[in-house]
């Protein structure tokens, strides 16, 4: 399955408290909280004896790359720390998995008559 097969299901927004929650396996969830306007969290949790999520460390298995680059992510204090300047793919080895895609637009505040033109 490539990217361009992925269905969108949603999208995390920095200016909120929401969690975003993905399931990798039966036992495994990735995460991803903001930290503040510019930089978020992305991090793992595995299912306990008791049914309860725990944290846990990076899967081994998973790494993220910046987009535009093809740059490594490193993983810090078992997480994976995002900006909201750049798009990741979260890899299971060659297989994108994941994709966290930047939206580049404007917000026009303005007096004038506007519309736009296809």
């Amino acid at each position: 399955m490539n990217v361009q097969e992925f269905m969108l299901r949603g999208s995390f927004s920095y200016f909120n408290d929401n969690t975003l929650v993905f399931q990798i396996d039966d036992v495994t969830q990735g995460r991803i909280t903001r930290i503040d306007a510019t930089v978020a969290r992305l991090y793992f949790m595995s299912r306990d004896a008791t049914g309860n999520y725990v944290p846990s460390q990076v899967p081994g298995n998973l790494t993220l790359r910046e987009t535009s680059t093809g740059i490594l992510t490193p993983v810090l204090f078992d997480s994976f720390f995002i900006a909201w300047t750049s798009s990741y793919e979260l890899k299971d080895g060659a297989a994108i998995v994941l994709s966290l895609d930047v939206q580049r637009e404007q917000a026009i505040r303005t007096r004038l008559d506007t519309s736009i033109l296809e």
